[in-house]
């Protein structure tokens, strides 16, 4: 976060040096003398976000590599982590998160299915980062996973989420909220939660 440490001078004058949005300032000319110093911690400038589809995804064609186009903020520090257009996540400073992506896979053949889940930087395929699913099958027609992974950003650094399947017999499902027979909530069919977890 933000961190001031102030003092007060002989003369009476508030003296303050520290650091807010990433620059150092002070105030009153330099601390000379330690009286009572007061640490002010202010809340800090850090990138958040929940961001989600909120319709169904599918595969048109096998073995081809697709970017979940993310429509809905669901929560953000609009400053910091935006939405594009194209449903990618855009980063606004410098720093290390989680992304963690829930989405509900159901199967809608007979034969097995094998999809393959990963984060992309800026177009590049992140190491490591790949969940592969398999096999699923109407045996378990209705899956939901979830996945994380730590990226290091810079500034303007673009994250989506990638998939692909050897089979189009699957579709990431997302449900209407419904008022009856009883009252519940939609769901996505991806969710992506975005938390900082060091600088």
């Amino acid at each position: 976060g933000n961190v001031t440490v102030s003092t007060t001078g002989s003369t009476g004058t508030v003296q303050s040096v520290g650091i807010t949005s990433n620059t150092l300032t002070s105030t009153g000319g330099p601390i000379t003398t330690i009286g009572d110093i007061n640490l002010e911690v202010i809340p800090g400038v850090y990138s958040y976000g929940v961001f989600s589809q909120s319709s169904n995804v599918a595969p048109a064609v096998i073995n081809t590599i697709y970017e979940v186009p993310l429509d809905t903020t669901d929560s953000t520090n609009t400053a910091n982590i935006t939405l594009g257009g194209t449903g990618a996540m855009t980063v606004g400073i410098a720093g290390r998160l989680k992304f963690t992506a829930t989405y509900n896979i159901h199967a809608l053949v007979g034969s097995t299915v094998a999809v393959y889940v990963w984060f992309r930087k800026n177009g590049v395929d992140i190491a490591g980062s790949m969940q592969k699913l398999a096999p699923i099958s109407p045996g378990n027609i209705d899956q939901t996973i979830a996945q994380e992974y730590i990226i290091d950003c810079a500034a303007s650094d673009i994250i989506t989420l990638a998939y692909a399947s050897n089979n189009i017999g699957i579709v990431f499902e997302a449900d209407a909220a419904q008022a009856s027979p009883y009252v519940r909530p939609a769901r996505s069919a991806f969710t992506i939660t975005v938390t900082p977890v060091g600088a």
